[in-house]
């Protein structure tokens, strides 16, 4: 999948596990708000992105964007 690059708030700004940032990044997200548009399936179709980094992604996405 790939998204239009956009601003916003940048992985590295997140209390996210340093594996899951590397699988975004490596991925193409660089974002908070690019990864908000991947759905589930596409984010953990990305090497290194299990369930566990997939929930604390929604987490931060519905607290930092939802919310």
């Amino acid at each position: 999948m790939t998204m239009e690059r956009t601003e916003g708030t940048s992985l590295e700004e997140l209390d996210l596990a340093p594996r899951a940032v590397n699988a975004l990044r490596h991925g193409g997200i660089f974002t908070l708000e690019e990864a908000a548009q991947w759905s589930d399936r596409d984010l953990l179709s990305l090497p290194q992105m299990g369930s566990v980094s997939l929930a604390s992604l929604r987490t931060l996405i519905g607290d930092r964007i939802n919310g």
